[in-house]
Order: C-alpha cells, then sequence, then structure tokens
C-alpha cells in the first residue's frame, strides 16, 4: 500500500528556512541524553516529526491551535495536546528536556508561559528556546516593514527579541540564560520573506480565516492543494533558490534572523 503523502512535509521541504532551522536544532539535542521531551509549539508537526525519527526521547507535543494539534497527529499519530491559553498540560517537573520553537512571540503573556515551563521542567532539566531575532544589523525586517509586512501577517504580538531581551525576560522568569546562537542568514531569510510576501499579497484570499502563526503560507491541507500547481514552479526554482542561499556564507559575520538559547531552572532548589 502506497503511503500517504503529507502535505506538511512537502511544504516543508520547498522552505530553506525550516530546514536549516531544523539542522540547528538537531545539532543542539544530539548530545542531550534521551528522556522526557516536551515540545512546544509544535504548528503543522513538521519538527515534531522529525524530532521523533531523530531523537529517542519519550516525545510530547503542546500548542494553543487545536488545529495544529489536528496537523501534527497526522504525523505523529499520539501524544500531542492542546494548550489553553499559556497554561501547559503536564504536571509539575515532568520533563527532561522542553524545546519552545517559535511561540512566545506570539503570545500576550509570554512570561506567563516561561514560568509555566519552569514549573514542568524538572531541575536538572534543560530548556531550548528559540524566537525571531531583533536586531540593528537585520534588514530583511527593514525591508518587511517598508514594505507592508507587519508583524500581524504573521500574527505576532511583538516583532521578536534581541539576546539581551530573551536573557532578561530568562533570568526573570527563573531561568539561567547558557549557549546561545542565531542561524538564517541573509540570503535566506530574503528568499524566504520573498515567497511569504508573494503568498500574502496575491494568494491567500481570505486572511481573516488564516492560520494561528499567520497568513504567509498555506496553513491547511486544502491551501496547500490550491495551491498546488505554483508550488510545482516553486520545487522547480527550489535548487536555483539553495544555490542563492549559499551566499549566506559571504556574511558570516552578520547575526542571523533566528536566535536559539539553551537556558536552565536557576532556583533548583
Amino acid at each position: 500500500m502506497k503511503e500517504k503523502k503529507h502535505w506538511q512535509l512537502e511544504l516543508s521541504a520547498l522552505s530553506l528556512k525550516k530546514n536549516k532551522k531544523l539542522k540547528a536544532l538537531i545539532k543542539l539535542l544530539r548530545n542531550e541524553k534521551p528522556g522526557k521531551a516536551l515540545e512546544i509549539g509544535c504548528d503543522k508537526g513538521v519538527i515534531s516529526y522529525y524530532l521523533r525519527k531523530i531523537f529517542p526521547f519519550s516525545w510530547m507535543s503542546c500548542d494553543p491551535d487545536i488545529e495544529n494539534i489536528n496537523s501534527t497527529l497526522e504525523l505523529v499519530k499520539k501524544d500531542a495536546l492542546q494548550m489553553h491559553g499559556e497554561r501547559i498540560p503536564f504536571e509539575n517537573n515532568a520533563f527532561d528536556l522542553v524545546l519552545c520553537i517559535d511561540l512566545i512571540e506570539h503570545l500576550e503573556d509570554d512570561d506567563a508561559l516561561l514560568k509555566e515551563i519552569k514549573r514542568v521542567l524538572r531541575d536538572e532539566g534543560k530548556l531550548f528556546i528559540s524566537v525571531p531575532h531583533v536586531h540593528p544589523l537585520l534588514f530583511v525586517n527593514y525591508l518587511a516593514k517598508i514594505l507592508g509586512i507587519t508583524k500581524e501577517h504573521y500574527n505576532h504580538k511583538r516583532d521578536g527579541y534581541s539576546s539581551r531581551m530573551l536573557i532578561e525576560k530568562l533570568e526573570k522568569n527563573g531561568f539561567r540564560a547558557g549557549r546561545k546562537n542565531t542561524v538564517i542568514g541573509f540570503f535566506t531569510e530574503l528568499i524566504e520573506f520573498t515567497l511569504n510576501f508573494i503568498y500574502s499579497k496575491f494568494f491567500n484570499k481570505n486572511p481573516e480565516n488564516s492560520p494561528s502563526k499567520g497568513r504567509i503560507n498555506p496553513g491547511s491541507e486544502k491551501e496547500f492543494k490550491k495551491q498546488e500547481k505554483k508550488l510545482k514552479i516553486l520545487r522547480m526554482i527550489y535548487p536555483l533558490m539553495y544555490l542563492f542561499s549559499l551566499l549566506d556564507m559571504l556574511l558570516f559575520f552578520l547575526p542571523g534572523y533566528i536566535l536559539i538559547l539553551q537556558a536552565e531552572k536557576e532556583d533548583k532548589s
């Protein structure tokens, strides 16, 4: 019997940014010991799917959006639950590792979620958190504002976080910040932004029905199928986009557009 093609995986395969972010997360987690792991902000389940295939942890996933949970369950079959607001639906000290992926910028009360993460994380556990990076040298962010692609297009409550902002926020909520890294260079971000701009301006006919993480790409199987002809063109030019993205190596001295930071609980009493 032929295995079903999942639209989420097909769509993510065309995103240089998502693929590079996944590689960065895999690199961060590869030395972690197996244990109970929680992924917060599972979105459509693509990262959930690959993390489960690669790492022999006992995974759970959660997200505030029930549509995201349903999409994730299509891929991973089990162990994905909806959050209610910022409340994480697990008991205290339940996890050895928490991975919070591009979520806190979507929440009105990001402090509340960080307090919840501290609650469910064991004393010796680790938090890995990724957010959009705010920095004066991130030129695509200026381009987005000039062209009218604001944080509302991504359903963000704030544009992102600088390293200092995120560290201060973590410390305020009982964490000690550790290693930090930025990923996604200028050319990769420029490609992703261009595709998002084209989709949001010309192809998304019902922005009021957009998914929780924005209206910058198809958010459902129905919408994916509606754009299938255009996605065929994208598949054809993908090799050229990949080659263009390699120019990031020439700008190695610039910060990346995604900030990833590791943290541990400050108070382990």
